[in-house]
């Protein structure tokens, strides 16, 4: 089994937050699919974002299958409060 460094998931979820300004966070069930998208306004298109969030959840877990279970689970944002 490969094993993955937490910054090689962190770096994927950064990406998606510096490509999207406006993605306040998003969360992966249990399932690696994307249960939930929060964007800041309604002028991006949801279902996009979430695509993209999908494509980088399919390239990093097939480059680094042990990424998964670092994801399962797991609510990303962008800022805590």
């Amino acid at each position: 089994m490969e094993s993955i460094r937490l910054d090689e998931v962190a770096n994927g979820v950064l990406g998606l937050f510096n490509r999207y300004p406006r993605l306040s966070g998003f969360s992966i069930d249990a399932t690696l699919c994307v249960s939930d998208v929060a964007l800041d306004c309604v002028d991006l298109p949801t279902r996009a974002v979430g695509a993209e969030i999908s494509r980088m959840l399919v390239e990093l877990v097939d480059e680094n299958p042990d990424a998964a279970e670092l994801l399962r689970g797991r609510t990303f944002v962008r800022t805590l409060h």
